[in-house]
């Protein structure tokens, strides 16, 4: 209708967004979406110059005013780095580093750059690497920024759309060049 005009209800929802921070071999990604659309609003890639960490790279990222102009009610950082999984019963946080080691033979991380996240809807633990310093960094700028793996979180995520739906799903993961692509799909779709 011409003229007429919604009531504000005080469901600030709609003016609050999402960064979300992938961490690459060779940069960062940064996307930003509204919580109330969905909506992605922003999407840049930073690559590492030359003899610049990727603590660094993250500070210039996070400084650039196209992500550092808004209010995030939510930020994450997603390691891109290799990952494991253990059973939830079986895990001990002590035994990291050497679950880690044995699974990937040619990785020498450091104590220091361990991180785990517990996956619930799969009962296992993700074991991934993350440099002390960028979490540092990350936290400077967002102190509530949760890190996460991204591939125990694509996973997760899968898992709870099979157990929530009635229809049938399935999940093929696709080796790219760049990483893994995961699809899934509702009933052939």
């Amino acid at each position: 209708m011409v003229g007429t005009t919604m009531p504000v209800t005080g469901n600030k929802s709609l003016l609050n967004y999402s960064l979300s921070i992938r961490l690459c071999t060779d940069g960062f990604s940064f996307l930003v979406h509204s919580l109330g659309s969905g909506q992605l609003l922003l999407q840049e890639n930073l690559r590492c110059a030359q003899g610049e960490s990727m603590a660094e790279a993250l500070e210039r990222g996070l400084q650039l005013p196209r992500v550092r102009g808004r209010q995030y009610e939510r930020v994450i950082l997603y390691s891109s780095s290799p990952s494991t999984r253990v059973p939830l019963d079986e895990f001990r946080r002590e035994d990291m580093l050497a679950v880690y080691r044995l699974t990937f033979t040619g990785i020498s991380p450091r104590p220091e750059d361990m991180r785990f996240q517990v996956l619930p809807s799969l009962d296992v633990v993700e074991i991934f690497t993350l440099q002390p310093s960028i979490v540092d960094t990350l936290k400077n700028h967002y102190p509530s920024a949760m890190v996460q793996g991204l591939y125990g979180t694509m996973l997760s995520q899968v898992a709870e759309m099979q157990q929530g739906s009635t229809l049938s799903v399935s999940a093929h993961a696709i080796v790219l060049d760049g990483g893994v692509m995961i699809a899934v799909l509702r009933k052939g779709r």
